[in-house]
């Protein structure tokens, strides 16, 4: 009903609150399982997600793309669902502890052209497993992705990996990463300059902003 009109959902959540003076202002307050807090202002938000958007438009998304997220509550989340809402993308948030079967369904269905995951995922202060085909069990998060796209159900090209464990927990270079094809996503973000960070896409009102299948 309101013809013409334009909207950014990461505009309106941090963009303009960091515009109009707010930037120091605490936008989220995090705790882990483990007693670890992080807190972040818009300002912060603002940053990290602006980088996230550059480091993604570098991965060839742009608006109206899908872009998957298989990954535990983390602050991470949220900066990469406001990135992908600064390039005018769409989320399509897969629960992490969903088996290879189901996350290969609503990749495939949505045509996720790149996911981002976690190294893994912590619960009662141990690494999460999930079932797989074989009757085994797999890490949550990237090892049951990388289980998806080798069965070929997908049509993803990249995969975004946050760091979520302790080098205690998973070393970093035992972490199995497929060149080309895999980054992680503190590498990338600390290679974004200033000058990459792209404008925020003013989205139509009928444009989608998330692909949310009920349960």
């Amino acid at each position: 009903w309101f013809v013409g009109g334009q909207i950014n959902l990461y505009h309106n959540t941090v963009e303009r609150h960091v515009r109009d003076g707010h930037g120091e202002e605490t936008a989220i307050i995090w705790r882990g399982e483990d007693g670890a807090r992080r807190q972040l202002t818009y300002g912060e938000l603002h940053e990290q997600a602006g980088k996230a958007a550059a480091a993604l438009q570098q991965l060839d998304v742009q608006r109206g793309d899908v872009v998957g997220l298989v990954m535990a509550p983390i602050p991470e989340t949220t900066v990469a669902m406001l990135a992908i809402w600064k390039l005018g993308a769409v989320v399509d948030p897969i629960q992490v502890a969903s088996g290879p079967a189901l996350i290969a369904e609503r990749l495939s269905e949505a045509h996720v052209k790149l996911v981002i995951t976690t190294d893994g995922v912590l619960r009662g202060g141990r690494l999460a497993q999930t079932p797989v085909a074989d009757g085994g069990t797999a890490t949550m998060g990237k090892a049951v992705v990388d289980q998806v796209i080798a069965a070929g159900q997908t049509d993803v090209r990249h995969v975004v990996v946050v760091r979520r464990l302790s080098e205690e927990q998973a070393p970093l270079a035992q972490v199995p990463m497929t060149p080309g094809r895999d980054r992680w996503w503190h590498e990338l973000l600390d290679a974004v300059r200033p000058e990459d960070i792209p404008t925020t896409v003013q989205t139509d009102a009928e444009d989608p902003a998330v692909i949310h299948y009920s349960s």
